[in-house]
Order: C-alpha cells, then sequence, then structure tokens
C-alpha cells in the first residue's frame, strides 16, 4: 500500500514540476508570431520526405514497396494485455492477481500473432 502511494506522490510531484515550464513555453510560443520567420526557414516539402528517392520509370515498383501489410489483431493484443497486466498488478490482492495473469495470457497470445 505505502508502495503505490509513494509512486503516486512521485508522479505528482513530476507533473507539479512539469507545469510551470510547459506553461512559460505555451507563453512564449504565443507571444511570437507565426510570420516572424524568413521564408528560407520555413518548412519545405522535401524535408518531410524521408528515405531514399528512387526514380523509377514504372510505378509497380513503387506500389509494392508502399503497400502497407497489416499487423492484424496481435500489437493491440500486445497493448492491451500489457495494461492489464500493470493494472492487475496496481490492484494487488486476489482479483489484481487474476487480472494480470489474464492480461499476460491476452499479451503472450498478441505477441505471438504479431510474429507469426
Amino acid at each position: 500500500m505505502r508502495v503505490r502511494f509513494a509512486i503516486l506522490g512521485v508522479s505528482l510531484a513530476l507533473a507539479a514540476l512539469a507545469l510551470p515550464h510547459a506553461a512559460q513555453a505555451q507563453a512564449r510560443a504565443a507571444a511570437t508570431p507565426a510570420t516572424s520567420l524568413p521564408e528560407s526557414v520555413a518548412p519545405q516539402r522535401e524535408a518531410g520526405v524521408a528515405g531514399i528517392r528512387v526514380e523509377s520509370t514504372s510505378a509497380a515498383p513503387l506500389a509494392l514497396a508502399l503497400q502497407d501489410k497489416p499487423n492484424g489483431p496481435g500489437p493491440k493484443l500486445v497493448i492491451l494485455g500489457g495494461a492489464a497486466f500493470f493494472g492487475g498488478l496496481l490492484i494487488g490482492d486476489g482479483a489484481g492477481r487474476a487480472i494480470a495473469v489474464g492480461g499476460l495470457v491476452v499479451g503472450l497470445y498478441g505477441l505471438y500473432l504479431w510474429m507469426k
């Protein structure tokens, strides 16, 4: 029980320390007009392109390279299982252990599907 309160206290203290810095940064950003930057510093379309540029005469290899390959439900189950596992650890006692074990099983099954 003391560990939970200690973790909660540390996280609240860190959040309280980060709030003034975030407020100052937001105030500075609001104070600077967006038109004050010269055009040469403005973002360009080419800067947003990552990777190697390949000049190709055919669109077929490019279409195959850009094709999205879905991972299925694996990554979602891993995230859900991890959240349930840590939630069960925070709850503690018998119900928390059951939730943690269930989350572990779901997470491992999701990992299996993801790596398959």
